[in-house]
C-alpha cells in the first residue's frame, strides 16, 4: 500500500477510506489512504468492502 495521506505523515498506510471535503456549498467523500494512527481520527471513515457501492453517500432520500 502507499503512503499516508495525512499532511506531513511519512508512514506506511495500512486501510483505505475516506473523508469528506468542502466542495463549494457541500460536503464531498474524498478517498485517502491512512497509517493505524491517522484511522482512528475523528471524520476518518474505513472502507469496508461490504457495500454495494463505492460512493460512501447515499445516493437515496427519503
Amino acid at each position: 500500500m502507499a503512503k499516508c495521506d495525512y499532511r506531513k505523515c511519512e508512514k506506511e498506510a495500512t486501510v483505505s477510506g475516506y473523508v469528506f471535503a468542502r466542495d463549494g456549498e457541500s460536503l464531498a467523500p474524498v478517498k485517502v489512504d491512512a497509517c493505524d494512527t491517522h484511522k482512528k481520527k475523528d471524520g476518518f471513515f474505513e472502507e469496508s468492502g461490504g457495500s454495494e457501492t463505492s460512493d460512501p453517500v447515499s445516493q437515496e432520500k427519503g
